[in-house]
């Protein structure tokens, strides 16, 4: 054993400052990201991960609900579901200036 370990961190949306950086308005990340969790959860959820010798991690509840109702609902309803969201994204990305193919 070499005493390597790896853990799989499936997190999802995260309240960074990478943000206000890539200059990402607040209301366009809340459009596309069902949840959005915190640094803080997201490190705790790391560190009981490689303590209990998890391969994979989905930090906070909330978060491992989404995944796991897009796992196990139709392919078609989820899709139609994750465009919906999508698309408000694409709208709210638009009506603030951006366009969908802008680059930042």
């Amino acid at each position: 054993m070499t005493g390597v370990r790896v853990v799989t961190i499936c997190p999802g949306s995260i309240d960074t400052e990478f943000n206000q950086a890539a200059d990402i308005p607040e209301g366009e990340i809340a459009a596309i990201s069902l949840v959005q969790g915190s640094l803080g959860g997201v490190l705790d959820a790391c560190v009981r991960a490689i303590l209990n010798d998890q391969g994979v991690t989905i930090p906070g509840i909330r978060n491992w609900v989404a995944v796991t109702t897009g796992r196990f609902s139709p392919r078609g309803i989820a899709t139609w579901v994750l465009a919906k969201i999508l698309r408000s994204g694409a709208e709210k990305a638009q009506l603030s200036g951006r366009s969908s193919s802008d680059p930042r």
